[in-house]
């Protein structure tokens, strides 16, 4: 701390302290309501079918 900043505490002293305003009481906490329940996910369809490969036709001589 330089000298500098010590005159200027002795200068300006703080006034009093002001008390601190009480904070408001924190009233009762509100109720949870029930857990929702999940949503259904959505039921699988039918697998399709996959593309059945071409049959190679006979080599060509």
């Amino acid at each position: 701390m330089t000298t500098t900043e010590t005159r200027k505490l002795t200068l300006f002293p703080s006034g009093p302290a002001k008390p601190a305003t009480p904070g408001s009481p924190d009233g009762p906490a509100a109720p949870r309501g029930p857990i929702s329940p999940g949503a259904p996910g959505a039921p699988a369809g039918p697998v399709e079918p996959g593309i059945p490969f071409s049959p190679r036709g006979p080599a060509v001589p």
